[in-house]
């Protein structure tokens, strides 16, 4: 019962962790293809050079069928996979992002 009982509180403090960390770091650019990569690493570092707090995030989505065209044409790897990069920002520092206009 005890084993229960840790096992629970430790499935709340996941859940709780995984919900303050979604609404901690908001989504601002996503990549369609190496050259939005690109444009990302540069707003990256221009936020980095601002001190916005800032991170970039490569995302591997479900492996896809053979055969099976994507809907959305991410960059595919070798192993069938779709990946792609997000630059998020902290939520407190959204309104810096704003005041660059970019």
């Amino acid at each position: 019962m005890e084993g229960l009982t840790v096992i629970a509180s430790l499935s709340i403090l996941l859940i709780g962790w995984m919900i303050w960390s979604k609404l901690t770091w908001k989504t601002i650019m996503v990549s369609s293809d190496l050259r939005s990569e690109e444009a990302i690493r540069d707003k990256y570092k221009l936020l980095k050079s601002e001190n916005i707090r800032c991170q970039l995030k490569k995302e591997m989505p479900t492996p896809m069928v053979l055969g099976v065209t994507p809907v959305v044409h991410n960059q595919v790897d070798s192993n069938g996979h779709s990946s792609r990069l997000k630059l998020l920002v902290h939520r407190r520092d959204i309104y810096k992002v704003n005041q660059l206009n970019f």
